[in-house]
């Protein structure tokens, strides 16, 4: 999370805040968690994803800070009920987007330009990553 944040920040901190830059932090974000994702040190396999989509998802501030709480929280709730860890990623994913929806047309933000699609192309790719392991869990557990 730490890893995804800081880079965030550091980019926020050197750029200025328009729409261009904002989509530029999306796209920096967007590949730290696929460097997190398909790490060459573990050659392009299991890494640390959902983790990195945290800290960038918190890291920008103020669109992606409320969605990327709620969403951590349902991972929580998804993780305590079923104790499985890719089903609970594989949900919180799926809710970001929707959450980021609904709290936007809410307050008011630009949901439906670069944002949205960008997040709904992430939480994609992060379910596609996630359904292989909840998958062999379900086999390994007789559906359960």
């Amino acid at each position: 999370m730490i890893a995804g944040s800081l880079i965030v920040h550091c980019m926020m901190s050197i750029e200025q805040r328009d729409r261009q830059t904002y989509f530029l932090w999306l796209l920096i974000g967007c590949a730290a968690i696929l460097g997190h994702m398909f790490s060459v040190f573990l050659r392009f396999k299991g890494g640390k994803g959902v983790a990195a989509s945290a800290g960038v998802i918190l890291g920008l501030v103020p669109y992606f800070t409320w969605p990327g709480l709620l969403a951590i929280g349902v991972f929580i709730v998804v993780f305590m009920v079923t104790r499985i860890v890719s089903l609970g990623s594989m949900i919180a994913i799926a809710s970001f987007p929707v959450f980021y929806f609904l709290i936007g047309r809410w307050r008011g933000w630009p949901v439906l330009q670069e944002q949205l699609p960008l997040l709904v192309f992430s939480a994609l790719i992060g379910a596609a990553d996630h359904f292989p392991a909840s998958r062999q869990h379900c086999a390994a557990s007789g559906g359960h």
